[in-house]
């Protein structure tokens, strides 16, 4: 995509500098182009005389020794001396000893929590510092726990990878990367605590045992981001993070109250845990709940049709299955309100458990994770399966659902666009053709219409 001239404007920058940069989701897409100097959006440098474009997405270029800009698109612009970006640098300086002596010694680096409510820049912030130790040569474990905006997958996941400096690009982040995915199936921790915290535990088991195996990336450690919960149930949550993933750096993005309550909380427990209060960016801006829904509606869609800016979208094929042949899941099955309950009925549901559900006209337009098969498996619908999954073979309920299938990844996400129950067919939008890695497919509550 080319600059048009007659829109383009020229920018001059000077040291420690930033180009604010906001984007309307319907209006033209923003072109950045470095003409001169050195320059990086979200802690990744750019290139001389490169076009970056970036559309429904607010943008900050930052430069730390002055340069010129041009750009063409976008809705409004303008330039501030007041960032954080020099915390952010002293920050990440601080992780980089504390990683020479986890190299030094063989021992873990620094394991990283960012932390504070919405819409306070905790993203940003992570992707800043997972940048920043890639440029370095680092190769650090990035791990998403926000399954409301995710960085890595789709909404509703839980999500990590290995990070380098060409797994990172300045449009679309981690987009390079092949991130381990667990599905939560829910934009809202709050749908389901109790699996949220089992997902959690079994992403954390598997990101300490990459650290275990491989010197490099236990030296460089963890950035984990967070969702925006942190009141109530949402500071357990907190907690559960810090207590997995053995966090020993807790960055608060800009709330007293939740820097002083966990600097009290972990100091009498005796936790050598530092906690960091961090200024978040003027540029964050307040999300309400129909641009949060946008922004979901438009991961789903890149997820299936390519990032909405690619010069090479991807095409998606429907396919139909027999429906007998598959098994719709739902960890924990329906689960009722007090308000929906009957009068004195104490029974607790095990939201951690797996079983089948009925299909129905209800599922058009569901979100379904392909979980991998955790034994092999061979249907004549389906296709070979892919061996173990890493759940083993275990034990077996109901004589077609493995009690240990929730400890398996997704190998994929799938739309239900039509339901035949009398002919025994189900349709799906699938993001490439051929058969299903397994017949195991997670329902939860994340719809997507286009």
């Amino acid at each position: 995509m080319e600059i048009d001239n007659q829109k383009t404007q020229t920018w001059t920058l000077l040291a420690e500098t930033e180009l604010r940069c906001e984007v309307d989701s319907t209006g033209e897409p923003l072109i950045i182009r470095l003409k001169d100097g050195n320059a990086e959006i979200f802690g990744i440098e750019i290139a001389i005389d490169k076009d970056y474009i970036f559309k429904d997405e607010n943008v900050a270029v930052y430069t730390w020794y002055g340069c010129k800009i041009e750009t063409s698109g976008g809705k409004e612009f303008y330039v501030t001396e007041r960032t954080p970006m020099v915390a952010y640098a002293n920050t990440h300086a601080q992780l980089e000893a504390r990683r020479d002596v986890a190299l030094a010694n063989g021992v873990y680096g620094p394991r990283v929590l960012v932390v504070g409510p919405s819409d306070h820049g905790k993203s940003t912030t992570s992707r800043i510092l997972t940048a920043y130790a890639a440029r370095l040569d680092r190769t650090p474990v990035y791990v998403d726990l926000d399954v409301g905006q995710g960085s890595l997958s789709i909404p509703g996941c839980l999500c990590a990878t290995p990070v380098e400096k060409t797994t990172m690009t300045a449009e679309d982040g981690f987009s390079l990367s092949t991130p381990l995915v667990y599905f939560h199936a829910h934009s809202t921790p709050r749908e389901n605590v109790d699996l949220y915290k089992y997902l959690v535990s079994t992403l954390s088991s598997k990101v300490m045992a990459r650290l275990d195996k491989d010197v490099d990336a236990r030296a460089s450690g963890i950035i984990i981001n967070t969702c925006g919960w942190v009141d109530g149930e949402g500071y357990n949550l907190i907690l559960h993070c810090i207590q997995e993933f053995n966090v020993d750096v807790v960055l608060v993005m800009d709330q007293d109250k939740l820097y002083s309550s966990l600097s009290s909380h972990l100091a009498a427990k005796g936790d050598n845990v530092t906690v960091v209060m961090l200024p978040r960016s003027g540029g964050v801006v307040t999300r309400d709940r129909d641009t949060r829904l946008r922004c979901r509606k438009g991961k789903f869609r890149d997820y299936f049709y390519g990032v909405s800016k690619s010069r090479n979208p991807l095409s998606p094929v429907r396919q139909d299955k027999r429906l007998s042949a598959l098994r719709l899941l739902r960890a924990g099955g329906i689960m009722l309100t007090e308000g929906m309950r009957s009068v004195g009925d104490t029974t607790t549901v095990d939201t951690t458990t797996l079983t089948r559900i009925t299909p129905s006209q209800d599922l058009l337009n569901f979100i379904v994770g392909v979980l991998h098969p955790p034994v092999e498996e061979e249907d004549p619908a389906l296709g070979q399966g892919q061996g173990q999954g890493q759940g083993g073979r275990g034990d077996v309920i109901g004589a077609d659902v493995p009690s240990n299938l929730l400890t398996c990844n997704v190998a994929g996400f799938l739309r239900i666009v039509a339901i035949d129950i009398e002919n025994d067919s189900i349709s799906f939008l699938c993001p490439c053709p051929g058969n299903f890695p397994s017949r195991f497919l997670l329902v939860g509550t994340l719809k997507w219409l286009e």
